[in-house]
């Protein structure tokens, strides 16, 4: 059993990863070291790696886990949470992984990780891309004009009527 999680401020991303065997108490013991992680930032997104993650635990386990993500993990979330399932996982699974994540309001379950990493770069951070790109392509009014020479800028018209008297 592997629980972790990485918190990235540079890149602006939380990831969280399970593999093994993974029982609901376990799991809601490493989301609550997170949520209580003095770098945990509720705006970051999250993509969550369950793709070698096999569930186990009593119905009352997943019950209790699903509590805790209702109770005290959605109301922390304030970005989206990209959620990549196991492709193995029977269908009971797959079902209740998707009913979790639509009550979580901010989160998509997928089978694909490449899917779950577009949805979350287009989610969280295309619009800080089209500010990028539209300040590169943004043409400056002091280099649109080639006759005014940077290093001597003209003079303003009250200025320039101040010298003529």
């Amino acid at each position: 059993m592997t629980i972790e999680y990485h918190i990235n401020q540079r890149d602006e991303l939380i990831t969280f990863t399970m593999k093994g065997s993974i029982s609901p108490s376990e799991a809601c013991v490493q989301v609550d070291e997170m949520l209580n992680d003095a770098d945990f930032d509720a705006n970051l997104p999250q993509l969550v790696d369950l793709r070698e993650a096999h569930i186990a635990g009593s119905k009352t386990n997943r019950l209790r886990f699903e509590k805790f993500l209702l109770g005290d993990y959605r109301p922390r979330l304030k970005a989206s949470v990209a959620i990549v399932v196991n492709p193995q996982w029977d269908e009971d699974t797959c079902a209740q992984a998707f009913l979790l994540s639509c009550a979580l309001h901010r989160a998509e379950l997928f089978d694909d990780w490449g899917q779950a990493c577009k949805w979350l770069i287009k989610k969280e951070f295309s619009s800080s891309l089209a500010d990028i790109d539209a300040i590169v392509n943004e043409p400056s009014d002091s280099l649109s004009n080639s006759d005014e020479d940077p290093d001597n800028p003209p003079e303003d018209s009250e200025h320039q009527a101040e010298h003529s008297h």
